[in-house]
């Protein structure tokens, strides 16, 4: 069995350095560029019913987190329940009130993440683990494992949805591993679970090399301060494949 490396997630302050420079981290290259519509519209629509998308977009990152600590704990075979409580318990933008029901959605993520841990079977390489690419820019993938004899990474995500710049997200984290680790990923996916806890979808992707590309030039837009353009924030990188819960990656 390989020794795996349970990273520290963000380096500490935030900061990714390469030799002494800081680097953009990948969340924001993709942040910085990205169509950011979407979210103007949900803040609208938050607004309308008197709500403050502040505080509903911290809350959404703290139950984030705490999916994410339990799914880790999933992994290293300890309690997964406990894992969430403690990362709600100390996060300053969730409500005590709130927290039966948050937990309640946390065990259903926890069910269907523990599922799909039963059925892939990963072999756990790294997690959490802080990267950093003589490219320019930093990242920290949620998993790095072996599925079936292929390098898999893999990323959770908590969203409302599933968009086409998570696969540029999972090729800078590919590339990261390969000039780190020299392996080059095989297979990237995304576990998509829902805020309910009653949502799951694995995601799927094989060759992201056209990806990789079109985040490269992310990367050299952000060195060079440029403005995004409105054409390249709505271009369709690659197809999103989907996988139906249970089923099996060949």
């Amino acid at each position: 069995m390989t020794t795996s490396i349970r990273g520290i997630g963000r380096p500490e302050g935030g900061k990714y350095r390469l030799n002494g420079a800081i680097v953009p981290s990948v969340s924001e290259i993709l942040g910085q560029y990205g169509d950011s519509s979407g979210l103007i519209e949900w803040a609208a629509r938050l607004a309308r019913d008197g709500r403050d998308h502040n505080v509903e977009r911290n809350q959404a990152a703290a139950f984030g987190t705490a999916v994410h600590e339990a799914f880790e704990a999933l992994l290293y075979n300890e309690d997964p329940q406990r894992a969430a409580a403690e990362s709600l318990g100390a996060s300053e933008h969730i409500d005590e009130g709130d927290v039966p029901q948050l937990l309640e959605n946390a065990d259903g993520c926890i069910e269907r993440l523990g599922a799909w841990i039963d059925t892939y079977r990963p072999e756990v390489l790294a997690t959490e683990h802080p990267m950093v690419s003589e490219l320019g820019y930093g990242g920290t993938p949620d998993l790095v494992c072996v599925i079936n004899g292929r390098l898999t990474v893999v990323d959770l995500k908590t969203s409302s949805n599933v968009y086409p710049r998570y696969a540029w997200q999972l090729a800078a984290y590919g590339q990261l591993w390969a000039d780190n680790f020299g392996a080059r990923p095989e297979r990237y996916s995304v576990l998509h679970v829902g805020k309910n806890g009653k949502h799951f979808e694995p995601w799927v992707w094989g060759d992201l090399s056209e990806a990789m590309g079109l985040f490269l030039q992310l990367v050299k837009l952000h060195h060079q301060g440029k403005p995004a353009y409105q054409d390249f924030n709505r271009r369709r990188v690659v197809d999103m494949p989907r996988r139906k819960p249970g089923r099996k990656a060949s």
